[in-house]
């Protein structure tokens, strides 16, 4: 039970003292009945416990004893009933018992004696300031969790099935972004391991040991990159450790898992640090630390990653971070919902499941997910599907071992709607996958959200704010780029976004290619009916700039387009004047002006009907073409 460990470190020393009134005789009984129940014989002491209170039962000490046993024998409320006795001979004899009470009483929702006994505490005059703190927090996690369990949150359990959940313990599970991939942990015979299972036709495959990772030690606690190319995890007497726990990555290549490498002394101290949780645009690093430097026993910290490596730690701040224990994170593909468990933030008692969102810079309020997600148990981590309908963790509710659970998520708890899309870039000529530098530009907040490079079957994938528009740049070295713009309108987490690139390479049996295939520069963007260059078009015309720099030995063809509706002569001067004003773009990006070439089509070369207006727009366009000298 939760306050288990509370009576037993308040009680234990209360009972060291035995009570003078008992006879020699009897105090030796009463040391046996104490060594009795340390060594775990609960029966025989209660026996001889209940003996010597025939004798004497008005000794307060026996009473407080059979409360300690009681505890042991996880009897809560046979434990109430003797500390409370015990309690009556003297009320103000022991603060320690006082708070116990108070704590009991808590954990068998008897919240009005709880509130009076922690009242009574703090009318107490030998009471320290760390105790009083202790005092105070207590009280409101009774004013809390009265009124958590009036306002329950509606959730329904679900339990995996047999092809994930074993007779084994199973915990942890971790999602690629597509939700296709899960990776868990189980343990068997002491013995905590990976174990992949694969979703196909909306069912989990019967999960199989990751046989390159598994070794006779521990490894666990984990997350995956969201293309699932990456996975961090929790690596326990390690031959390299830095501590007893630390942080470790490891690569796909060739479809396995390369030998997982130690994070380093940057990043892990020689104190326990596990529970990595990868941010969205894979640029940081969330973990659980005891290392020194921070707020409390247990705190989150990030790291960065700048340049290849590791940035210095970073605490998250007072606002996550409290005196006591925070753990567990997990960063949502949101890139901005933060889970993570604590018994330091008020709540019903040990560890509660919190999230805090991050906004304008900042952690905002910490939010406990309520109450039955939280209970008088201690909750373990919690992981959140990529779409944010469904959570998951482990519990032993239904069974001897821990199984994976899934609930659905309220919406007052869910992370903000996530799609994904996926990206295969291959040769034009030769359709072989190429190795290339995907960049997702967040449109709407003017940053760069993600940034990766195809693995070896010439694919990437990354999560999308379904509230943001989104443009993809895709470069790769002697190859003409691509870009893709993506609209919050195509975002759906039901039907992501899924698109094969084909790259044109310039040089052909190191002969550069004497004019390329006409690009369409799919974020370039005008003000509606002139030629005026919105801001949202300046990334492309960066990038533009890039590669005309990157290959000297080429100049390059603007072409404006339009559309139909109009007269073709003003048409005509539109597609001219757009090109144009890409050309003046380029030239203050440093492009030599006699290396561009600005030409006006009108709407002489549609690529598909006028007929609709889904064809209009994308009869309305700007392309390049490259042209060796």
């Amino acid at each position: 039970m939760k306050l288990f460990s509370i009576v037993l470190s308040i009680l234990l020393c209360t009972s060291c003292s035995i009570g003078q009134s008992l006879s020699k005789s009897d105090d030796k009984k009463m040391k046996e009945v104490i060594a009795l129940r340390k060594a775990g014989d609960l029966e025989k002491a209660e026996k001889n416990l209940l003996k010597l209170l025939e004798k004497y039962p008005e000794e307060q000490e026996l009473y407080l004893e059979k409360g300690v046993l009681h505890s042991e024998q996880k009897n809560i409320p046979a434990a109430i009933e003797a500390f409370q006795t015990a309690w009556d001979f003297n009320p103000k004899s022991s603060h320690r018992l006082t708070y116990t009470l108070a704590s009991l009483y808590l954990q068998e929702e008897e919240y009005e004696k709880a509130l009076e006994m922690v009242e009574h505490f703090q009318k107490f005059d030998n009471i320290r300031e760390a105790q009083k703190k202790s005092a105070q927090r207590l009280k409101s996690q009774i004013y809390f969790t009265q009124d958590a369990k009036a306002h329950p949150v509606e959730i329904e359990l679900e339990r995996l099935s047999p092809n994930i959940n074993s007779d084994n313990s199973e915990y942890l599970p971790a999602f690629t972004a597509d939700g296709e991939t899960l990776i868990f942990t189980r343990r068997t015979n002491r013995q905590e391991d990976f174990y992949l299972s694969q979703k196909t036709d909306s069912v989990f495959s019967e999960a199989i040991p990751l046989a390159d990772l598994n070794t006779g030690n521990n490894e666990g606690a984990h997350c995956l990159s969201p293309d699932g190319n990456y996975l961090f995890f929790t690596g326990c007497h390690m031959k390299d450790s830095q501590g007893g726990c630390d942080l470790y990555i490891t690569t796909k290549k060739e479809g396995s898992w390369i030998a997982p490498i130690n994070l380093g002394p940057t990043v892990n101290s020689g104190k326990w640090d596990a529970q990595p949780s990868l941010s969205p645009d894979g640029k940081r690093l969330y973990f659980a630390s005891e290392r020194n430097g921070g707020m409390g026993k247990s705190d989150i910290w990030y790291v960065n990653i700048e340049n290849g490596k590791w940035s210095e730690p970073i605490n998250a701040g007072p606002a996550i971070n409290t005196t006591e224990d925070e753990a567990s994170p997990f960063i949502h593909l949101d890139g901005q919902t933060l889970y993570f468990r604590s018994n330091g933030h008020v709540g019903m008692g040990d560890y509660d499941l919190f999230l805090s969102r991050w906004t304008d810079n900042e952690w905002g309020e910490i939010k406990n997910l309520g109450y039955p997600i939280n209970n008088s148990g201690s909750e373990g981590a919690l992981s959140v599907s990529p779409n944010g309908e469904y959570a998951y963790f482990a519990s032993d509710a239904d069974t001897d071992n821990l199984d994976i659970y899934r609930f659905k998520l309220p919406e007052e708890l869910r992370p903000k709607a996530v799609s994904y899309f996926k990206a295969l870039v291959l040769d034009s000529e030769t359709e072989e996958p190429i190795s290339a530098k995907i960049e997702v530009f967040n449109i709407t907040t003017d940053k760069m959200f993600f940034s990766s490079t195809t693995n070896e079957e010439g694919t990437v994938l990354s999560s999308i704010l379904m509230e943001n528009d989104y443009l993809i740049h895709v470069s790769a070295p002697g190859y003409n780029f691509y870009s893709e713009n993506i609209p919050k309108a195509m975002s759906s987490s039901d039907d992501p976004t899924t698109i094969t690139i084909k790259l044109e390479k310039l040089l052909v049996e190191e002969v550069l290619v004497k004019e390329s295939e006409p690009v369409i520069l799919k974020n370039i963007f005008f003000t509606s009916g002139s030629a005026d260059l919105l801001q949202t078009s300046s990334f492309e015309i960066s990038k533009l700039a890039k590669i005309l720099n990157d290959t000297p030995d080429y100049s390059i063809r603007i072409m404006g387009h339009t559309d139909n509706v109009g007269s073709e002569t003003d048409n005509q001067k539109l597609s001219l004047a757009r090109a144009e004003s890409v050309k003046s773009a380029l030239i203050s990006q440093g492009i030599a002006s006699e290396r561009i070439i600005a030409k006006g089509m009108g709407e002489t070369m549609p690529i598909t009907t006028n007929d609709t207006e889904e064809g209009r727009q994308q009869n309305r366009r700007t392309e390049f073409v490259l042209i060796s000298k």
